[in-house]
């Protein structure tokens, strides 16, 4: 029993210790340096493949930051924007992004000048995978 609690209590100040990790400053404009997609249609509205090796958005801008919480806007290379809101995580490190049509994961770099994120569309019309990198310039 004793033991089982010493395990319990470890656990407990681990995450603790984890969430205590720094909060990185996201706000502002991150510009793509690189990046690539998939698309296709699905089984109710088919379409031809495309595959690129060009980064899908231009921009992503994090208007607001309130501790791990944040949102903004990302920009397509067409000018089409989007609305996003994200989540960073416990480590101060890992991204959770909820845009329209989609979700995605990303990584902020040690020294906090890059990003990347990768998604995914949550649609019927449409499968759509991308990555890309940014870095920080404003």
């Amino acid at each position: 029993m004793k033991l089982k609690s010493i395990i319990i209590g470890g656990l407990f100040l681990q995450a603790g210790l984890t969430f205590a990790a720094n909060t990185p400053n996201i706000v502002g404009v991150w510009e793509a340096t690189s990046g690539y997609w998939s698309q296709t249609g699905t089984d109710s509205n088919p379409a031809p493949v495309e595959l690129s090796q060009k980064p899908i958005q231009q921009n992503i801008i994090i208007q607001s930051q309130q501790g791990n919480a944040f949102n903004g806007i990302t920009i397509r290379n067409s000018g089409e924007s989007r609305n996003l809101a994200g989540v960073i995580g416990p480590d101060g490190k890992s991204l959770i992004i909820s845009i329209d049509y989609g979700a995605g994961t990303g990584l902020l770099a040690e020294d906090g000048a890059q990003l990347s994120y990768c998604g995914t569309t949550i649609q019927l019309t449409r499968n759509f995978a991308f990555c890309t990198i940014f870095k920080r310039v404003k």
